[in-house]
């Protein structure tokens, strides 16, 4: 493998592969979930599985403030000869309540092709007083805006902070 290069991994299907030495990702994954504990997350219950096959499995949730959570599921590609990984699948998926209801997901599970999206990297926006998710195709954000766990916690908060903590029991603000 050759990042400089942009020689794809075993599994990597994008044009933009970025691989990192693993323990730089766990150190940046750990030091941003620090940082998310002073503003806004209450407990982080995400795990890292085990690499099986050359995969890595980032997942479970993350509760916040506010009784918003997020929902992780992240596949990591990982080259056990240099010890590098490369997320290649992502699907954050975010909660109020309890019962939980959906208020958006991110992910790149599938391609919207018909509405003419060209790559599989999308957002879902649902209502946030139902969980039922939006009239119309996805959003698509494209390959060169996916966002990071980092970047969705942030995005979840000033959500929270403009839109979800007006909301009242009619939905309206």
């Amino acid at each position: 493998m050759n990042s400089s290069s942009g020689s794809k991994g075993p599994s990597q299907h994008w044009d933009r592969p970025v691989w990192t030495p693993l323990d730089d990702y766990l150190t940046q994954h750990y030091s941003h979930m620090r940082n998310a504990e002073a503003y806004f997350v209450v407990q982080d219950r995400l795990s890292f599985s085990p690499p099986i096959g050359g995969t890595i499995v980032l997942s479970g949730r993350v509760l916040c403030q506010y009784g918003l959570a997020l929902d992780v599921e992240k596949l990591l590609d990982f080259d056990r000869e240099t010890n590098y990984v490369s997320t290649f699948y992502y699907k954050y998926q975010a909660l109020m309540g309890s019962p939980p209801v959906r208020v958006f997901r991110y992910d790149n599970v599938h391609t919207y092709t018909a509405e003419g999206h060209p790559d599989a990297f999308h957002k879902h926006p649902f209502d946030p007083r139902t969980g039922v998710e939006s009239e119309g195709p996805a959003g698509w954000i494209g390959l060169d805006n996916w966002p990071t766990l980092h970047d969705v916690l942030d995005e979840l908060h000033e959500w929270w902070l403009e839109i979800g903590q007006h909301l009242t029991d009619s939905g309206e603000p």
